[in-house]
């Protein structure tokens, strides 16, 4: 699924690894969410460390305008850019699973529209990507996608 404004998500397909791995039944389910939810786990700590989970892309985040810093460091969050200001648009993350596939998306109409900004960049907000766009067929880095086919 596209980076839009309107649709935040990500989706990887299993279905060959599941396959391989003879998983079936409901099993591929509970394994699709499994890796998922690694997934997820890495997407949030990559961001905590101030770094792009996506392949490919700058690894660390540009730092926060001396400006933005002082009014986040006011608003008692710190001065890194983590994407934390509020702690709303990455807990809104959710893991959908099948059984072919784990979707990593966003559902609130307000908290797709800050994803979008941050995946994007544009009007005064630096490019700080933390999801793939699978319309430019992007991925998420290496060691992500090596650590949740471990879990299947």
């Amino acid at each position: 699924m596209p980076i839009k404004k309107n649709k935040i998500s990500y989706t990887v397909d299993l279905t060959e690894e599941l396959d391989e791995l003879g998983i079936t039944g409901n099993k591929r389910k509970q394994a699709a969410e499994a890796a998922g939810n690694a997934a997820l786990s890495f997407i949030l700590e990559y961001t905590e460390s101030e770094q792009s989970p996506v392949k490919n892309k700058p690894k660390g985040f540009q730092e926060l305008s001396a400006e933005y810093k002082k009014f986040k460091r006011k608003k008692g969050k710190g001065t890194r850019a983590n994407l934390r200001l509020n702690e709303e648009m990455l807990p809104s993350m959710k893991v959908i699973a099948d059984k072919e596939s784990f979707t990593i998306k966003i559902t609130d109409r307000d908290e797709k529209l800050k994803a979008h900004g941050h995946n994007t960049g544009g009007r005064k907000l630096p490019k700080r990507q933390f999801l793939p766009d699978d319309d430019n067929k992007e991925e998420l880095r290496t060691d992500i996608q090596k650590a949740y086919l471990k879990l299947l």
